[in-house]
């Protein structure tokens, strides 16, 4: 399938009973990773896991509402597409603090330097929004990646999800995109076998990448069943035997390649998840 933004995407299917999954049990090791932290949010009805200043690493709605994703038809710069998210919460009466979730697409991968420099303005966006907590801590889930294929001219906006009211009872999320680096880490010293783009390199990320995915899913008390969509970006080529080991481990029959780049550069492979009931377009 081909997204909004010009970004190229492709859907891998293979069938699968998830009764024959097993449970992939306890994630692998991540390393140094800071702990995943359950924050319940004071005014925006959900929860999210404490992630670094530029964004959460995930969120959930509380009992009684729902996150709803909608991306947008051709994504707008930021400032227009901030704009633009404001009329739609405004439009359903809906606090700014509704947000929860933002999906960017940038012209390249960033330099450490370089993704600390943009993450300033994006921070001030929201702190002018009233979003951040105690001043400094940031909620809202955010996946950031570069398009290979057309990519934009300038940071734009390609999806957002907000909470609201729902009488629905299944629970929903967001886990914000994450490479191949230890949660709470830019550092690219970090990055897992960094500069190996071999086959078994690609492999070994993907598996990291995917044990990071399932320990914010655990840290939220959700789990893959509840996954409605699974996002792989990356500019490799995604072998059959990588995308069999991915629905294995998630018990899912599909992944959405989006071929991209993660946001900094020397990361090779960025997942984000969501399990969500309401998908909408915006013109």
């Amino acid at each position: 399938m081909v997204g909004g933004c010009g970004l190229a995407a492709f859907a891998f299917q293979q069938s699968m009973s998830r009764a024959a999954v097993r449970d992939p049990g306890p994630p692998a090791d991540v390393g140094n990773a800071q702990p995943l932290n359950l924050v319940r949010h004071p005014g925006g009805q959900y929860s999210f896991l404490r992630g670094i200043p530029a964004y959460s690493a995930g969120v959930i709605a509380r009992d009684g509402y729902e996150v709803v994703h909608a991306t947008f038809s051709r994504s707008p710069s930021l400032r227009s597409g901030f704009k633009a998210i404001d009329e739609h919460l405004s439009g359903l009466n809906l606090p700014k603090a509704a947000l929860c979730g933002v999906e960017l697409r940038s012209p390249r991968s960033f330099s450490p330097e370089e993704f600390r420099a943009f993450n300033g303005s994006y921070i001030e966006v929201l702190k002018s929004w009233g979003i951040l907590l105690e001043g400094a801590l940031n909620p809202v889930a955010r996946t950031n990646v570069a398009p290979v294929a057309f990519p934009p001219s300038e940071p734009a906006i390609h999806a957002f999800s907000y909470v609201t009211r729902s009488t629905n009872s299944q629970r929903t999320f967001l886990v914000a995109g994450g490479g191949e680096l230890p949660d709470g880490s830019i550092n690219p010293r970090d990055i897992l076998r960094r500069g190996d783009t071999s086959s078994a390199a690609i492999a070994e990320k993907a598996r990291y990448v995917m044990s990071r995915m399932e320990a914010r899913l655990r840290a939220m008390g959700a789990s893959w069943l509840e996954v409605t969509a699974i996002d792989v970006y990356t500019a490799h080529d995604l072998s059959g035997a990588l995308v069999t080991d991915l629905l294995k481990q998630s018990g899912h029959n599909a992944v959405t390649w989006n071929y991209a780049r993660p946001p900094i550069m020397d990361l090779e492979f960025e997942m984000d998840l969501r399990g969500v009931r309401s998908e909408i377009v915006l013109g």
